[in-house]
């Protein structure tokens, strides 16, 4: 059975350090309100990273697609392939 919640399961890095990886993609979705994004920051608690404390500039909701934030002077983006 499922809970019907959305999850984490898996997390591809690219060569990036797992933990920062997660703390820039949590911090960069503090702003939404997409359950997605809720099982990111979800994922970011249990594995006890500290994304509240990094400061988001820019945020910008896309819908359909995901998010844009700026952190340390560098832009992320954070969504589906069509974001790209």
């Amino acid at each position: 059975l499922t809970k019907g919640i959305p999850a984490v399961t898996d997390i591809v890095t690219y060569g990036r350090n797992e933990n920062e990886l997660m703390t820039i993609t949590a911090a960069s979705e503090k702003g939404s309100q997409h359950p997605l994004a809720s099982a990111i920051m979800r994922k970011a608690e249990e594995n006890g990273l500290k994304f509240n404390e990094v400061t988001v500039e820019d945020f910008q909701s896309i819908t359909g697609k995901g998010v844009k934030a700026k952190i340390n002077n560098e832009m992320y983006y954070v969504g589906s392939p069509n974001l790209f």
